[in-house]
Parts: structure tokens; sequence; C-alpha cells
């Protein structure tokens, strides 16, 4: 027969290794979600995409599948999709895109069903924005204050994924009081029976 101090070491034992197991299991594993994209979120293009692709971490329902996209202050157009097995590619090239010199957000709102039947929704924020004039031909390449010239590419910020925190960290120290609490106890009570 077991003694209380048992039963309770047992028990923190036990809670200790179900908070264990939750905190190394990633979002991905209990639902389908996106895991990249094409553009990337917050990317900088230099012109329009004409197709846009989303990539999830399972398949996906075709008869589901939803998208529409804004263009600057624009209302949301409603995208053509082509999905096959977990990539959906929204045909983007009749959207039409303002002209000017400045950036111009581009925002893709979704809506997907996995094959397992739980719905995905989100959204991709990225901008394009035209390429800078041509140089003028007539003038010398060499900057005027005798400096090296200077080109500016615009970069995307890394991927979603990259950006992922590890959110099951915390529970590592977590676990390892629980278990230190309960080796405590046991040693506390052990001397009492």
């Amino acid at each position: 027969m077991r003694t209380p101090s048992q039963w309770f070491t047992a028990m923190v034992a036990g809670l200790a290794s179900v908070a264990l197991l939750a905190a190394t299991a990633s979002p991905a594993d209990a639902h389908s979600a996106l895991e990249s994209s094409s553009p990337t979120a917050g990317a900088q293009l230099r012109s329009a995409p004409d197709t846009i692709e989303l990539r999830f971490n399972e398949p996906v329902l075709a008869d589901y599948a939803r998208a529409s996209v804004s263009v600057g202050e624009g209302a949301p157009t409603t995208l053509s999709l082509e999905v096959t097995g977990a990539v959906v590619v929204a045909d983007t090239a009749e959207v039409r895109t303002p002209t000017g010199e400045r950036s111009i957000p581009w925002t893709l709102r979704y809506r997907v069903v996995s094959a397992d039947g739980h719905p995905i929704t989100g959204e991709l924020r990225f901008a394009v924005a035209p390429a800078p004039p041509a140089p003028d031909t007539t003038r010398s390449a060499a900057p005027e204050d005798g400096g090296a010239a200077r080109t500016e590419d615009i970069q995307a910020p890394p991927e979603p994924d990259q950006l992922k925190s590890t959110s099951w960290w915390w529970w590592t120290p977590l676990a390892l009081l629980l278990a230190g609490v309960a080796l405590t106890l046991r040693r506390l009570t052990r001397g009492r029976t």
C-alpha cells in the first residue's frame, strides 16, 4: 500500500510529465499552420507579383480556400486560387497597382480548411516599391561629394518561421522546479513515517 507521500510524489511527477509534454508540443503539432509564403511577410518588392504562394504544413481542402488582396487603401479583390496539397497559389496578375514613387502596401487575407477540418485564417503583408527612375545618362555617374557611389537594396525581413520564439524554454525550468519540490517533499515526509 502506498503512503500519502508516495501518492503525492507520483502526482507531482505525473503533472511534471504532462507539463513537459505540453511544453514541447508546438502549435504546428496541434493544428495546421502557414509555414512559408512567397513573397515573405514584410517583403519589399520592386514590382507587383503575378502570384502569391502560401505553403501550409498539411494539405488544405481546395473547396474551402478563399483569399482576397487589398492594395493601398483600395477595396479587397477576391483572388482565383489553385490548391495543390499544402500549397495555395493566388493569381494576382490582374490586380491593379497604383503608380508612383512611394511604397504601396499589399495585404493578402486568406482562409483555408486543413484536411483534418480545422480552419486557418490569416493575413500576409508586404509592399511594392517601384524601381527608382533610371539615372540621367548626361550626368556623371560619380557622386558630387567625391565619395563612393551608394546603392540601396531593399531587403525582406526574416521569414516568420525564423522569428518564431521557442515558447517552450520556460517550461523546462518549471518542470525542474516541480521535480525538485516533489523530491524535497518526499524526503521530508519520509522521515515522518
